[in-house]
This record gives C-alpha cells, sequence and structure tokens, in this order.
C-alpha cells in the first residue's frame, strides 16, 4: 500500500509535534464534539503546561459526562458573553497570557457560536494572540480550518491539519486503522 505527500507530511509533523514540543505547551480545546476531545484534553492536561477549555467541555468534564483526569493546568472560561456563546474580555485576557507565553501552541475548535457572527469575537481574539506569539502552532479540526479560512489566515499558522478525527485521535494516543493497515505502529 501506499499513500500520498499530504498524509506523509501530516503524519511526520504530527509525530515532530509529539516527541520535540518546546515548552510552555499550549493547548485550546473548543467545539461541540466533548466526547472525541476529552481524550486529548486528557494527554494535553499531562504534557502541557495550560489547557484551554471552552464552557462546553469544561460542564461536561464537571459533570461527569466524560470521565477523564485533568490537572489544575486545565483552564475553563471566567466569564462570557449572552450565556455562553462566546467568552467574555476576562477569559480572552487570561488565554492570550498564557498563549503569548507559549513555545508551542495546539487549537482545536471555537470558543463561541462561530456560525453566529455575534459570538465569533472571542475566537477571532484567540486566533489573533496565536499569530502574535512566536510559537509553533499547529491548528486542526474541520471547524477551526472553516475559521481561519474565512478570516484567511490559515497560511500564517506554522501547521494546519487536515486530518479532523483523526487528527485527535493521533495526539491522543490512539491507534488509527489506516496506520496500522500501513505497518505504521509495527504489530
Amino acid at each position: 500500500s501506499g499513500v500520498g505527500f499530504l498524509f506523509e507530511k501530516e503524519v511526520r509533523v504530527l509525530e515532530n509535534f509529539l516527541k520535540n514540543y518546546k515548552k510552555p505547551l499550549v493547548a485550546l480545546v473548543g467545539g461541540r464534539k466533548v466526547k472525541d476531545k476529552a481524550p486529548l484534553v486528557e494527554k494535553f492536561s499531562e504534557m502541557g503546561d495550560w489547557v484551554l477549555v471552552n464552557r462546553l467541555i469544561w460542564k461536561e468534564i464537571q459533570e461527569g459526562k466524560v470521565k477523564i483526569k485533568v490537572g489544575k493546568n486545565v483552564l475553563f472560561p471566567i466569564d462570557e458573553k449572552d450565556g455562553g456563546l462566546d467568552i467574555g474580555p476576562k477569559t480572552i485576557k487570561l488565554c492570550r497570557e498564557k498563549i503569548l507565553e507559549a513555545k508551542t501552541i495546539f487549537w482545536n475548535g471555537p470558543f463561541g457560536k462561530i456560525e453566529d457572527k455575534r459570538y465569533i469575537e472571542g475566537t477571532k481574539k484567540l486566533a489573533e494572540a496565536i499569530l502574535e506569539s512566536k510559537a509553533f502552532s499547529l491548528i486542526g479540526g474541520g471547524e477551526t480550518i472553516e475559521l481561519t479560512n474565512q478570516l484567511g489566515i490559515t497560511q500564517k499558522f506554522s501547521f494546519a491539519s487536515t486530518g479532523g478525527g483523526a487528527l485527535l485521535k493521533f495526539l491522543a494516543g490512539e491507534k488509527l486503522p489506516g496506520l496500522k493497515i500501513l505497518g505504521y505502529y509495527g504489530d
């Protein structure tokens, strides 16, 4: 079996990210697919300095809807706009401070209801902070790439992954069937 150049590059970049990331490492994990993202939050809580999560993910962790272990390095929104439809200025400020300290950043998922233009500002400010930082920035996920494409900034990040759910699973340490078939794991 063979794979394409994009696939090979993606795997190479993700391997390098996991093996050679520089600290401080900041992960921003937002969006709606909480069960898919929970293992990633747990993994980054173990390996990263800060994990910034949106209100929905934090709520489901607190309510026990997702069973994961998280450290004190997982930060959640401290203020919000319109009942949680976007993050507020205090949260933006806190996240921005952590982002600007980072040497490595991972971002997946919005922090507001970005399909409604009234609630895009918080996520847009986080994207701007990532670009302002001098960190290596890895972004991925359908909503994230769609938003950065709309804003015309996708190419400004160090690497934009097209992997979606496979990206999350790979970074969380799960074995992917496609890579298994190709003998990637050596079993």
